[in-house]
């Protein structure tokens, strides 16, 4: 099964110099047994780049990663 899919990301985080592109992964467990999974932890990335990753960032500033919070009766 393929998943993976051409994403195109809207620069919409103001920055000092030029606005940024943001990316949000989500790791999911899903116990057998269970039917939904569980969202265990994520990866919030910025990006001013054509594409979201550090070799697309080299020349560029204001841009890295974090952590994003999500409530727990939203999962």
């Amino acid at each position: 099964m393929d998943f993976t899919k051409k994403v195109n990301y809207a620069a919409l985080i103001e920055t000092p110099n030029e606005p940024a592109k943001a990316e949000i992964r989500i790791f999911y467990f899903w116990k057998e047994g269970e039917k939904r999974p569980v969202a265990t932890n994520n990866l919030a990335r910025l990006s001013k780049g054509k594409m979201i990753g550090v070799r697309y960032n080299q020349d560029k500033d204001w841009v890295g990663g974090s952590l994003a919070y999500f409530e727990e009766d939203s999962l």
